[in-house]
């Protein structure tokens, strides 16, 4: 809501880092804040989160038994 940065970094030391902010990774690549999830869709049978910013956000098999846990999807 406040802009976009951009850091150089491993990507699970960035998710580390946002320990104090609830979200979910939800690709290997993909680490999304539960405030910024606006609603989900299904595209070829997979599911995506879309995001306030309209942005959409694939969700891989592997993390999307924890987004089904929190009651995102």
């Amino acid at each position: 809501a406040q802009g976009q940065f951009e850091l150089r970094m491993r990507f699970a030391d960035a998710v580390e880092e946002m320990d104090l902010v609830e979200g979910y990774c939800t690709h290997r690549s993909h680490w999304v804040a539960r405030a910024a999830i606006a609603e989900t869709e299904m595209v070829n049978g997979r599911p995506v989160l879309i995001l306030c910013n309209g942005d959409k956000v694939p969700v891989s098999r592997k993390y999307q038994p924890d987004l089904e846990a929190a009651g995102i999807l």
